[in-house]
């Protein structure tokens, strides 16, 4: 599986902001979907409320995989692919363009 987490502004003449979470099998042709959406005036506040429920209903498809056809699938995180501002708001550190914004040190 892919992830992606990305902001958007819902107008160009509103504040208000779409942060929807998109998943993509990436073994089968399928264009990405969404598992999660928040929308307010400005980003979450806290990534890890903002991730909370797209976790703790991920997690028993990670510990058990899923039943289809009569066979369980597990599932594996290929990756989260977001744009530096959303890997920064995620990863809690400083922004892209913040004075020692490096990711590695």
């Amino acid at each position: 599986l892919h992830f992606n987490v990305d902001g958007r502004p819902l107008f160009k003449s509103s504040s208000e902001q779409l942060w929807p979470i998109l998943c993509q099998i990436i073994n089968k042709s399928c264009k990405p979907f969404i598992v999660g959406l928040y929308s307010g005036k400005l980003k979450p506040s806290d990534p890890h409320e903002y991730l909370s429920q797209f976790v703790d209903e991920l997690q028993p498809l990670f510990d058990n995989g899923f039943l289809f056809n009569g066979k369980t699938f597990g599932l594996v995180v290929a990756g989260f692919i977001c744009d530096a501002p959303a890997r920064a708001y995620l990863k809690q550190i400083k922004g892209h363009n913040g004075y020692s914004s490096c990711e590695k040190c």
